[in-house]
Parts: C-alpha cells; sequence; structure tokens
C-alpha cells in the first residue's frame, strides 16, 4: 500500500480525462468510430499542438465569440495543458446568457475534463482532492444534460474519475488486496448491470477514452480493456490490450495500482496463451506489425499537417488543407483466435461434444436392452 501511495503521484495525467467536445468531437467520432483494436493500436488521429495553438490564436482575435467557439478554445487550451486558461475560457462562456442544453453540457464535460487534467497534472495530491470531487460532480452533471452522448462513454469516464479517487482517498489505509479493485474490476462492478453482454460495451467505452480522450498512454486503461475482453473469451483482442500494457510499462509508464495489475495480468496471460501460436502470424506479431503501421500512418500525417500549419494554413479555414494528403488503407485487423488443443474455447466444445456422446450412449444401450 505504502508503494501504491507514491506511486499515485506519478500517474499518467490522461487516464482520468473525460472526452473533450469541440468541433472536432463529431467529425472524428464518425470517422474513428470507437473501435478497441483500433484504439490498441494507435491507428486514430492524434493533432500536433500548433494546430491548437492556431485555433486558439484565430477564435481570441476575433471581436464576439460565440459559446461553441468557447469550447473551441477551452478544449484547444486543455489539449496543450493550459488547464487555468482553458478554465478561464469556460468561466466566459458559463457567463452568456440563453445556453441552450447542449451547450450548458458541454461546458460542464469539459469544465469536468479540464479540472481531472489539473488535478492529475498537479501530482494527483490527496490536498487537491477537492478539485477531483468537483470534476465528478461536472460530468456527473453532464451526465443527467446528455446521458447517450459519445457513445455511452461518459458513464465510464466517470466511474475511471471515481476509481481514481478511492485509490487516492485509502492509498494510505491498510485494505486486504480483495478490497482494492484494478481499474477493469472496479467498470465491471460498477456499470455491468444489464448482464455480461455489457463488458464488451464497457471495453468500447474504454477506446473511445483512448481515442477521444487522453487514455492512450495509460497502462491501466489497456489492462482493464484486457480484463474485460478475456471475461468474455475474447481472447485474441485481449491479448491486443496485454501487449499494449506490456509497450507502455516498458516505455516507463506507471500503472496506478502495481501489485493488482500483476495480478490481473497473471490471468489475462494464463487465458491467452493459446492466442500466442497456432497460426501465422501470431496474435503477439499481429498486434506488433500493427502498431508500426500506426506509428509509421501517424508521423506521416503529422509531418503533413505540420508542413501546412507552418505556412499559416489551418484544417478549420482552408478547404484544401487535406488536399494533397492521401489516405493510406488501414490493414484488415484479424478478429478470428488461433486455436490450440488446450484453449479455454476448444476444451469447453470438447466437452459438450464428450457429455452428447455419452449421452447418446446410454440411450442406444438402453434401447438395445428393451428390445431384449
Amino acid at each position: 500500500m505504502k508503494r501504491l501511495l507514491l506511486l499515485v503521484g506519478a500517474i499518467i495525467p490522461a487516464l482520468g480525462s473525460p472526452c473533450f467536445n469541440d468541433r472536432d468531437t463529431l467529425g472524428f467520432e464518425l470517422y474513428n468510430a470507437p473501435d478497441v483494436q483500433k484504439a490498441l493500436t494507435g491507428r486514430f488521429d492524434r493533432y500536433p499542438p500548433l494546430y491548437y495553438t492556431m485555433r486558439v490564436d484565430r477564435l481570441r482575435a476575433k471581436s464576439s465569440i460565440s459559446a461553441v467557439e468557447y469550447d473551441d478554445i477551452a478544449v484547444a487550451l486543455g489539449r496543450i495543458g493550459r488547464n487555468d486558461e482553458a478554465l478561464a475560457a469556460l468561466a466566459q462562456k458559463a457567463r452568456l446568457p440563453g445556453l441552450s442544453m447542449i451547450d450548458q453540457y458541454r461546458l460542464y464535460a469539459n469544465r469536468g475534463t479540464i479540472e481531472a487534467h489539473k488535478f492529475i497534472q498537479q501530482g494527483g495530491d490527496l490536498k487537491d482532492i477537492q478539485l477531483l470531487k468537483k470534476a465528478e460532480s461536472d460530468i456527473a452533471y453532464a451526465l443527467k444534460l446528455n446521458p447517450n452522448a459519445h457513445f455511452g462513454r461518459e458513464g465510464t469516464q466517470l466511474e475511471v474519475l471515481r476509481w481514481l479517487e478511492d485509490l487516492k482517498t485509502h492509498a494510505n489505509v491498510k485494505r486486504k488486496a480483495e478490497d482494492i479493485s484494478t481499474l477493469g474490476e472496479w467498470l465491471a462492478d460498477k456499470l455491468n448491470k444489464e448482464g455480461d453482454r455489457k463488458a464488451v460495451e464497457i471495453s468500447k467505452t474504454l477506446a473511445g477514452l483512448i481515442m477521444l480522450g487522453g487514455a492512450w498512454e495509460s497502462p491501466d486503461a489497456a489492462l482493464a480493456i484486457a480484463e474485460l475482453e478475456v471475461s468474455h473469451m475474447r481472447l485474441a483482442t485481449a491479448r491486443f490490450g496485454l501487449e499494449r500494457y506490456r509497450e507502455l510499462i516498458k516505455g516507463g509508464k506507471k500503472s496506478l495500482a502495481p501489485e493488482l495489475a500483476n495480478n490481473a495480468l497473471d490471468n489475462v496471460v494464463g487465458l491467452t496463451e493459446g492466442t500466442t501460436q497456432g497460426s501465422e502470424p501470431s496474435t503477439i506479431q499481429r498486434f506488433h506489425d500493427l502498431r508500426k503501421e500506426a506509428e509509421d500512418w501517424h508521423k506521416a500525417k503529422t509531418e503533413y499537417m505540420l508542413s501546412r500549419l507552418k505556412l499559416g494554413s489551418h484544417p478549420d479555414t482552408d478547404r484544401n488543407f487535406w488536399s494533397g494528403w492521401k489516405e493510406p488503407q488501414m490493414p484488415e485487423i484479424t478478429r478470428k483466435l488461433p486455436k490450440k488443443a488446450d484453449s479455454p474455447s476448444v476444451l469447453i466444445v470438447v466437452g459438450v461434444i464428450s457429455l452428447s456422446l455419452a449421452a447418446i450412449l446410454v440411450i442406444w444401450r438402453r434401447l438395445v436392452h428393451n428390445r431384449r
């Protein structure tokens, strides 16, 4: 527990972050519909800081700023870590008369997002816990205004904040291991109100947090997806989550609950062992191939954007901004599992067949006996 307390102060800024709501959000959702495997491999748009600073400068130069434009300013500032300026922009929006319900929803959703960012970027100290509680309150109110926004992600986002608060407020209290939840366990417990099918939906909302929030570099988000997917025997996707978790840890990122993560790893590794062999390429190799393709694509797209942004062109104002970019086709992601004789799914099938054959044999013997 002491180790947990020390690590909490070094957490990834992104994990507790709900999704932003600005002019890019709808188009991004239509083009990059949350997909668990795309989220784990990084095949989604991530724009450079200059994209956002240019947007802020252009909008601030206007004599009059609308409610939606205040959202654009706040989100852009939030994405580049200028949280106090972002909150100031939202305070200005809040003073506008006659805000519609959707404007109010965006106000609370964006403010909660930025408050969560600020809490974590300040070090996530317990003395600042009221800032985290404020973020929770704002996201909860945004959910009341618009319960089904963004593929249902914000319900998951709220529980991520609550999980973070639970870790923070109990970090120096002795608790049994079974009383502390990994993120995957917490989400399954808090959100699984509609039967086991819900776990798959939770994975998709976590994918949304990665693609539209800031959880791209969160080991706990990747491991939570692995836990949720393995509970549904979606073993190839679970293995992707496990490999992404390992990649982040190797790169120096920290889990918020390393002891719990180790226990979850044992379970995921054991159940996904059959995905590492039995086909060419293996699931692990497939993951790393897709990661390389995604990083090459991201690098090329970022270089293209910067070459035009530095000349003063921006997608907000230049309809021809993307005319020179040719989007490469995304590789097909195989969703079929490699099989091996002792994989859980094969064992289940073999068991069912064996029982069926045994039942048929018993019935056949009885029929033969009765005929005698």
